[in-house]
């Protein structure tokens, strides 16, 4: 009789044990990816992260930028930043391609895949 008292919170306690090592181990391998930007571009046209990576942009150029994205359900925008400043912005989401640009300078842009 014990056994059927004590076997709910057993089993509660595991499933709270797998759920917990499941996001932690997720947030555990996140990586941070630096993207600068210098000469009016971007110092790579794509990028490869995995989900849970956050992305950061530096601002090595001589001029302010606005990096945005537009991309249906990735979208982001990390706002106008100044020479020497830097954002990061962090991609949950689980797959995706995320077209990034500056809205300063509309030739700059970048393609990140989420995989």
């Amino acid at each position: 009789m014990k056994h059927g008292i004590f076997a709910p919170g057993l089993i509660a306690i595991l499933i709270a044990g797998t759920v917990f090592a499941f996001f932690t181990s997720a947030s555990a391998n996140a990586r941070e990816h630096i993207i600068g930007q210098a000469n009016l571009q971007f110092s790579v046209p794509l990028k490869v992260i995995k989900p849970g990576d956050r992305v950061t942009f530096v601002n090595n150029d001589s001029v302010v930028h606005n990096i945005i994205s537009q991309t249906a359900g990735l979208q982001f925008d990390l706002g106008v930043f100044e020479p020497g400043m830097q954002k990061s912005v962090s991609f949950n989401q689980k797959n995706g391609v995320v077209d990034v640009e500056c809205t300063v300078h509309p030739n700059m842009k970048l393609t990140l895949f989420i995989f």
